[in-house]
């Protein structure tokens, strides 16, 4: 199998990188694994600025370098390629409890990550646990066995350049919730508000009780109910796109990435995905892994 893996730098605001992905090969099994470190609060302030360019550079000069949540994403990755080897020495083989399993290793490795670094209470602001979201998969013998929490996705698509499969959004609820109510915050843009940030993420991160949560790996029990697995079946020429929530406006804003797949595969796929953020305005940061299937 053919692939590649890259990511694109934030062009909004000068941050630090906060994602990771990892690609391995092993006896004709292909690993990979993409994961988003979810951006921090800055430090010494409080109440976040406008999001004008003075308020951007206010932000940026806040945030600390090197980014937790780059730490956060690369101890995912890691964790959950780690995992993956394991059951494939001792099984041979990998499935959706496999997927599982190796999300779950890498949240309880986060457990002791976070306690190690923040301790084990939060104040979901400053001292907020480490966090990130990813997507992982294993593909063998024209197989895919996937997992996902929060916004990383994967996305399957054929020999034509048209999609087969695609993961939702599992933050979308969240966020289409939360704008409803906005009214209540003092500010226009409520995410300033350090109430605000602390009650969402005490209240609607990993609260399996919340019918508008979502998921994050942070150590928290609560976390696996919001692993998704799943399986496709992969024909030849499909291309498998493992990628976190910065590409999606890339990826499915128009047909362009289907179109140049079936057209010249992963040959320059890189540079057309900077192409199309370019047209589409895209300046999150994001990650994109793709896989050719032969």
């Amino acid at each position: 199998m053919k692939f590649i893996g890259f990511t694109r730098k934030n062009t909004a605001i000068n941050l630090p990188e906060e994602d990771s992905f990892g690609i391995e090969e092993h006896s004709g099994s292909l690993f990979v694994c993409t994961a988003d470190g979810i951006t921090r609060d800055p430090i010494g302030l409080k109440h976040f600025p406008e999001r004008d360019a003075k308020g951007i550079a206010e932000f940026s000069s806040h945030y600390l370098r090197p980014s937790p949540a780059k730490d956060a994403s690369q101890e995912c990755v890691s964790k959950i390629l780690e995992h993956l080897r394991v059951i494939q020495a001792e099984e041979g083989r990998i499935g959706r409890d496999g997927i599982f399993n190796s999300f779950s290793y890498a949240n309880q490795h986060l457990l002791s990550f976070n306690n190690w670094r923040i301790g084990p209470i939060t104040d979901y602001l400053e001292n907020d646990w480490l966090a990130c979201v990813a997507s992982a998969g294993v593909i063998l013998d024209h197989i895919l066995y996937y997992g996902y929490i929060g916004d990383c996705g994967v996305l399957v698509i054929n020999e034509g350049g048209d999609l087969v499969k695609r993961t939702p959004n599992e933050v979308e609820k969240t966020s289409n919730y939360l704008k409803s109510l906005r009214n209540g915050s003092l500010f226009k843009d409520p995410w300033r508000d350090p109430m605000w940030r602390a009650n969402v993420r005490r209240e609607y991160r990993n609260r399996t009780d919340n019918p508008y949560a979502y998921g994050a790996l942070t150590g928290e029990s609560g976390a696996l109910k919001f692993v998704h697995t799943g399986k496709t079946h992969l024909g030849l020429g499909y291309y498998v796109l493992f990628y976190s929530d910065g590409m999606e406006k890339i990826l499915f804003s128009n047909d362009s990435i289907g179109k140049h797949l079936a057209q010249y595969g992963l040959e320059r796929l890189e540079e057309i995905c900077e192409e199309v953020a370019q047209s589409v305005g895209c300046k999150a940061e994001g990650t994109l892994v793709a896989v050719a299937v032969e």
